[in-house]
């Protein structure tokens, strides 16, 4: 979807979000009031909040199920549908991970336990491509410094690079739930893609680098 498209949804679904909102507050009696994230612009598919991009307000706590309490929610997720001015915050309209740059493509490729480096969102690696023959010379770096966008579990979730409870690392990986990424999204340069996506079975060994320098 065009990001043409995508406001212009936004700014229905604002509407409608809002209606019900104002309506359920005048059908019941309600007194005690929660803080809930409101945005201050539209925004769409992809993009990353701050707090600079949203204000705190209070509504009835019965009508706040579901939504952002906090700025510190919005911390390393990006929105997974269009939002307009004005409209409430809700947990499932946000997904952990970066956001990609003009000129860069999202990638998933495919990785195992050792391929994947325990690489989370945020986080920079170098991407080896490997012949599991080892019959083949060994290959340089097919782009260094690329970045996480995201990082996918053995059971089909995003893995959270904030989570902390219930594991030692705080990076959100707990071995004893046998949760490690097994398909992770990399912010590749569009001049690279068609290099990247032939060895995106299994086939690329990420290895941790260091943020690129920034000229």
């Amino acid at each position: 979807m065009s990001r043409k498209k995508g406001i212009m949804l936004a700014v229905i679904l604002t509407l409608v979000f809002t209606f019900l909102i104002v309506a359920g507050a005048n059908s019941k009696n309600m007194t005690k009031k929660v803080e809930v994230l409101r945005t201050k612009a539209t925004f769409t598919f992809g993009d990353a909040l701050t707090e600079k991009n949203v204000e705190v307000v209070k509504i009835p706590e019965e009508l706040a199920k579901g939504m952002v309490n906090a700025p510190d929610e919005l911390k390393g997720k990006t929105l997974v549908v269009p939002v307009g001015k004005d409209q409430y915050l809700y947990k499932d309209h946000l997904r952990n991970g970066a956001t990609r740059r003009p000129g860069y493509t999202e990638v998933y490729i495919e990785v195992d336990l050792a391929k994947s480096a325990l690489a989370l969102p945020g986080e920079y690696v170098d991407l080896v491509p490997i012949d599991n023959t080892y019959e083949s010379m060994i290959l340089d770096p097919i782009c260094k410094s690329v970045k996480v966008l995201h990082a996918v579990d053995n059971k089909g979730y995003d893995i959270n690079p904030l989570a902390s409870a219930g594991n030692s690392s705080g990076k959100g990986l707990n071995s004893g739930d046998k949760k490690y990424p097994v398909t992770v999204g990399l912010e590749i340069p569009d001049t690279l893609v068609t290099q990247v996506v032939p060895f995106a079975d299994k086939k690329i060994q990420l290895v941790k680098g260091s943020r690129p320098e920034v000229p």
